[in-house]
């Protein structure tokens, strides 16, 4: 009994010596960021010079690897089933958390198969219209909607998109009657907005930011709960909806199984890059705030998030497929 309890107490400290020597010789060679998104999107944009810094602090190179496709389903099954050696790292979206929401045959589970390392970055969906739209704030477009029910458009990138989404709950909690005309992109369902034939649709902060400076179209609201310095003059759609909310966050992910001490390693090189203060305000220019945090409370958004957006999609019987 007693020689058991040596050889127990022994493995036990082969074990936690083991993984302190795991952690501190990581990283010993370069590490793939993997992001579900084309190059050159405001997701890229943040990945390779997040992944610049995280490189510098982790004392190796951390490349940029862009697997779009299936809705960012493609690039985060590719993380999900990497090996948890920590060389292997998910940089997405809210679209993590939006996606089990609609579809059903996802090949991963957002909780069971990825390690949480940090939130990144947060951003906000915005309401714009074309500039010649007879309605100049959020009160006026609901008012407009109400007045002539099912005559308004809205476009989307697809139905179970982001804007999709963000769009219908917003419906449901204006109690508006709006129509959906769903695109393949965001670049056909401008066309049509600059051309009036969509009245309306939700994009990101940083496209609504650059095409209000443009003079094509005008913001009416955003999602978030705070007054955006990208723009100023934009109020909340909460302060007209009592209680909307939609956040456009990005955030880290490992495989599940990860060592803890390796996503503690990822999670400080975030941290430390987030802070930078050259990137803070290539963010701000963005139309972006950086976060950080635990991999804790990632973990707590992840689970409030697909929750969230489960709700919105059943309230309102969206499904992608």
């Amino acid at each position: 009994m007693g020689m058991t309890i040596v050889l127990r107490c022994l493995a036990f400290a082969l074990l936690f010596h083991g993984a302190q020597a795991l952690a501190q010789a990581y990283p010993a060679k370069p590490l793939r960021m993997v992001v579900p998104f084309p190059a050159g999107g405001t997701v890229d944009l943040i990945a390779r010079e997040l992944a610049r810094l995280m490189g510098a602090d982790l004392g190796q190179s951390v490349v940029v690897d862009n697997k779009p496709g299936a809705g960012a389903n493609i690039g985060a099954e590719i993380v999900a089933r990497a090996a948890p050696d920590g060389y292997t790292i998910l940089n997405t979206s809210v679209i993590i958390a939006q996606n089990p929401a609609v579809q059903s045959k996802l090949p991963f589970d957002v909780l069971k198969d990825f390690a949480p390392i940090a939130q990144t970055t947060y951003g906000t969906y915005v309401l714009i219209v074309p500039a010649a739209f007879p309605a100049g704030n959020m009160a006026e477009f609901i008012a407009r909607a109400r007045a002539s029910p099912g005559r308004l458009n809205y476009g989307s990138t697809g139905v179970g998109g982001g804007a999709h989404l963000v769009m219908e709950m917003l419906r449901s909690m204006a109690k508006i009657d709006v129509v959906h005309v769903p695109y393949k992109g965001e670049a056909p369902a401008m066309t049509d907005l600059y051309g009036g034939q969509i009245e309306a649709i939700f994009t990101t902060s940083f496209a609504a930011a650059s095409l209000v400076k443009g003079g094509k179209v005008k913001a009416l609201g955003h999602s978030g709960t705070r007054r955006m310095a990208a723009l100023p003059g934009v109020a909340p759609i909460g302060e007209t909806v009592p209680g909307f909310e939609a956040d456009g966050w990005q955030c880290l992910l490992a495989p599940a199984g990860t060592p803890r001490e390796i996503v503690a390693r990822l999670n400080s090189a975030a941290v430390k890059a987030l802070q930078d203060p050259g990137f803070s305000a290539r963010l701000r220019d963005l139309a972006f705030d950086s976060i950080g945090g635990t991999p804790e409370q990632l973990g707590e958004v992840l689970r409030r998030e697909l929750l969230r957006w489960r709700e919105i999609a059943v309230t309102n019987n969206i499904r992608a497929e």
